[in-house]
């Protein structure tokens, strides 16, 4: 400029040539093109510093043209998903292809709820198909930035989160939070939300299923005269020799301290105390030899009832059967399964 501060500028120009062709001067026009200039480069900074961003925290960006029903997705995930770099797009139809078959309806349920205006975003956590065949949790969240004048959606756009690691911890949490200490069985907790499960499809399907509470016999010795560690091998030798005993569909938790359930589907009261019988006697076979060079052997009690013979079928009314038939069990000396001599 003419107070000395330097400008940018954009010109287009024709070269003037003699009859000889040689030049003699040119003519043209130029614009200052500073401010576009300055533009442009603070959105390249501001693109890098998204990029940046975006790929520092693994989120990924999907552009869909509702119209077309062109999909564009960022680099990020165009390389988790095994797109070419030159090649970013894809159809509606095949970005579908790539959630997993169980959660494909509810992401199109999700996704036409919010297209047709009755949620104010998009949200969905499923699982994604990588490149390498691998399935990937993702939180996969949008809306719609652009409808016309009748309010039909034409542009949405959002982002896609890898969460399978919070998902891993979630699922592993879940599982602590079922599952026995000690003996690596179900617990109580979820033992009952199991049993109201069964009752329930037990009661929808006509099918019976039985419920056996069992405790070990005088057990209180092993820990007075072997300690505290006895107890706890002999624990867990039963829990696994329970396990080695009833089908894999049957369920099985530790109930508290040396009480465990059993759940034993299409089986009666009747058959359920002939099955508790044969582990008993198989049980009384077994000798457990303990890490202190000790050696014992356990017996148990059990109360068992079945779906059939409870007029109101609720779990704590399950429980009371059962727990008063062991009680019975251990009235007799213990060692003895009792399945329907008790009257409610």
């Amino acid at each position: 400029k003419f107070d000395g501060t330097p400008v940018r500028i954009e010109g287009d120009y024709i070269v003037l040539y003699d009859d000889e062709g040689r030049i003699t001067g040119h003519f043209g026009i130029q614009r200052d093109i500073t401010e576009e200039y300055k533009i442009k480069k603070e959105l390249e900074v501001n693109k890098e510093r998204l990029d940046l961003a975006l790929t520092g925290a693994d989120v990924g960006l999907w552009d869909w043209n509702i119209t077309s029903g062109e999909v564009y997705f960022s680099d990020i995930w165009l390389t988790k998903i095994g797109l070419a770099a030159d090649h970013p797009t894809m159809q509606w139809s095949e970005w579908l292809n790539y959630v997993h078959p169980s959660e494909r309806s509810l992401v199109k349920e999700k996704l036409e709820t919010h297209l047709n205006g009755k949620t104010p975003f998009y949200e969905s956590e499923h699982r994604f198909l990588m490149k390498n065949g691998n399935w990937k949790w993702v939180l996969d969240r949008g809306m719609v930035c652009e409808r016309d004048d009748t309010g039909r959606a034409l542009r949405a756009a959002g982002t896609l989160l890898d969460i399978t690691e919070k998902k891993q911890i979630q699922e592993e949490l879940r599982t602590l939070s079922f599952t026995d200490y000690l003996t690596g069985l179900y617990n109580r907790r979820f033992f009952f939300e199991t049993l109201q499960h069964w009752i329930a499809d037990a009661i929808r399907s006509e099918r019976n299923f039985s419920f056996c509470l069992i405790d070990l016999d005088h057990f209180k010795k092993i820990n007075d005269t072997l300690g505290h560690q006895a107890r706890e091998e002999a624990l867990i030798f039963f829990a696994d020799f329970l396990s080695d005993e009833i089908r894999s569909c049957d369920i099985l938790a530790r109930f508290g301290g040396e009480e465990f359930v059993i759940l034993l589907g299409d089986v009666s009261g009747k058959e359920a105390a002939n099955i508790m019988n044969r582990i008993s006697r198989k049980l009384k076979r077994q000798i457990i030899n303990l890490r202190n060079r000790e050696s014992t052997t356990i017996t148990f009690s059990a109360g068992i009832a079945d779906l059939y013979e409870l007029k109101d079928k609720k779990p704590e009314v399950f429980t009371s059967y059962a727990d008063r038939r062991l009680y019975s069990a251990k009235s007799r000396g213990r060692d003895c399964i009792v399945w329907q001599d008790i009257k409610i």
